[in-house]
C-alpha cells in the first residue's frame, strides 16, 4: 500500500495551483495524493490526475459564519451566525468530517495551506496516535521546482 497525502486546502483557485507542482512531485515518487476541500474544485484537480475528498465543511475561527448562513439562505443571517459562533458550529462540523477524513484515507503526511491554519488545532490530537506527519504551507509562494 502506497503512503498518502493529504493537501488541506484554502478554497481560492489560486491557492490550488500553487500547490500542483508539490503535488505531482510526490505522485511522481509514489505517493498517493489527495486534496480535500470544497466539491467546487473536484473536477480540476482530477483532471491534474489526483484524488479528492469532498469537504462540505468550512474552516472554523475564519469568520465564515455569515457567509454559510447567507449560503443556507437563513432569514436572520446575524443572529444565526450569532448563535453559530456562541455553539461552536463550524468547529464541531469541521471536528467531524477531518475525523472521517482521516479515518477513510488515512494519511502518512497532511500539508495544511496557511490560510486555514486552524485545521491543526482539529488534527492535533490524532498526529501523535495515528503517526501522521503535518506541515503548513504559504501556498503564495512559488511552486515551480527549478533543476539549480
Amino acid at each position: 500500500m502506497k503512503p498518502s497525502v493529504v493537501f488541506l486546502f484554502y478554497h481560492g483557485l489560486s491557492h490550488v495551483i500553487c500547490i500542483l507542482k508539490i503535488a505531482r512531485i510526490l505522485k511522481d515518487a509514489g505517493y498517493e495524493v489527495y486534496f480535500a476541500g470544497a466539491e467546487f474544485f473536484h473536477q480540476y484537480i482530477s483532471s491534474h490526475g489526483f484524488k479528492f475528498k469532498k469537504l462540505k465543511s468550512v474552516p472554523f475561527g475564519l469568520g465564515f459564519e455569515s457567509w454559510v448562513r447567507t449560503i443556507e439562505k437563513e432569514k436572520h443571517v446575524y443572529w444565526a451566525a450569532l448563535k453559530d459562533r456562541l455553539t461552536d458550529r463550524l468547529y464541531s462540523e469541521r471536528d467531524v468530517e477531518v475525523y472521517w477524513m482521516l479515518e477513510e484515507v488515512q494519511p502518512s503526511y497532511i500539508f495544511i495551506d496557511s490560510r486555514q491554519a486552524t485545521d491543526f488545532i482539529l488534527l492535533f490530537r490524532h498526529l501523535k496516535d495515528r503517526k501522521i506527519k503535518v506541515a503548513m504551507m504559504n501556498a503564495m509562494l512559488p511552486a515551480a521546482v527549478s533543476p539549480d
